[in-house]
């Protein structure tokens, strides 16, 4: 019987783009040519651990910040990938849904309606739907950023 286990995990890291020639050269490892052209990051887990990954690897995982103590704005407005907008007739009346596709994946969804059909607008709708889920992100990614810096336990 195996003893694997099934992990997630969240950590604020620091990192800075580097090749694995210049990784393994820094090491004192033995280099080659074909390291140049591995794209890469140093990654700094703590003052006493680093390690290198590919840049694959690295941009999959992990999403760069603009201040390492709270989310901003930018922060927010940088998770979405793709913004869907549309008007929708529900139970008779016009109304504006708002579909935010993240980075990671994940779909927010929001609608907003009018009282009486003849005040609808699909610009201010939309506002008022954005709102909301920029608040979700925020809340999302403040989670996240909370995890990271101060662990799950």
């Amino acid at each position: 019987m195996s003893n694997k286990a099934n992990y997630i995990g969240v950590k604020q890291i620091q990192a800075e783009p580097m090749n694995l020639f210049d990784y393994r050269a820094l090491k004192g490892a033995p280099t080659g040519e074909a390291h140049k052209s591995q794209e890469g990051y140093l990654v700094h887990y703590s003052p006493e651990y680093s390690s290198w990954s590919p840049k694959e690897v690295f941009e999959k995982a992990y999403l760069q910040i603009k201040d390492p103590t709270r989310i901003t704005e930018d922060d927010v407005k940088s998770f979405i990938k793709e913004v869907n907008v549309y008007t929708k007739e529900v139970f008779g009346k016009p109304s504006t849904h708002v579909e935010v596709l993240l980075l990671n994946g994940y779909i927010i969804t929001e609608q907003s309606t009018s009282v009486d059909p003849v005040n609808y607008s699909m610009e201010i709708g939309e506002e008022i739907c954005m709102e909301r889920i920029y608040t979700k992100i925020w809340d999302l990614l403040g989670f996240t950023l909370a995890t990271a810096r101060f662990g799950i336990k």
